[in-house]
């Protein structure tokens, strides 16, 4: 588990860099889920979807994922 929620924080950064804000949101859930299990930094990726939900114009996702983390 701790392998495939570090592929898909690779996954994230590399669709962020890519503008595909689709995908990062995709790999992202994988993320959030994996933060719930304890297989990835909870804050890491809170913070992580904080900016994505920034990119794409969700203010108050992005406001919300901030302040959990």
């Amino acid at each position: 588990p701790r392998f495939t929620s570090a592929a898909h924080h690779g996954l994230v950064l590399a669709a962020i860099a890519a503008k595909d804000w689709d995908g990062a949101l995709a790999h992202g859930w994988h993320l959030l889920r994996a933060g719930r299990r304890g297989t990835a930094p909870r804050e890491d990726v809170l913070l992580l979807m904080a900016a994505v939900c920034r990119q794409v114009g969700r203010y108050r996702a992005a406001l919300a994922a901030a302040r959990a983390a």
